[in-house]
């Protein structure tokens, strides 16, 4: 494990990134400007022709966070519940893995 207390070490090259944390007490989910701030700070530190995938808990799913990714070009994986359904065309299913 890694200093930082990932198990994995993003580089740049040579060089590792450091993964930016902020630590809230809330009732829930922390808010899209919280999210974003720190989102900001790490898209400064990647080159513009970077591709980036944001990986994410269900929490981080918000119209907005959706939104901010795409004005971005960053692509993104979100964790969903294990109970989820989806529903097309009159038809529903439970999400697997």
């Amino acid at each position: 494990m890694s200093p930082s207390g990932a198990d994995f070490e993003p580089t740049l090259g040579e060089r590792a990134l450091p993964i930016p944390c902020r630590v809230e007490e809330t009732e829930g989910a922390i808010d899209f400007v919280t999210q974003k701030d720190l989102l900001d700070v790490v898209r400064e530190w990647l080159p513009k022709d970077r591709k980036v995938v944001l990986h994410a808990d269900r929490f981080y799913g918000t119209a907005e966070m959706i939104g901010w990714r795409q004005r971005h070009g960053w692509d993104y994986r979100v964790r969903l519940k294990g109970n989820l359904t989806a529903s097309l065309a009159g038809r529903t299913a439970a999400l697997r893995r």
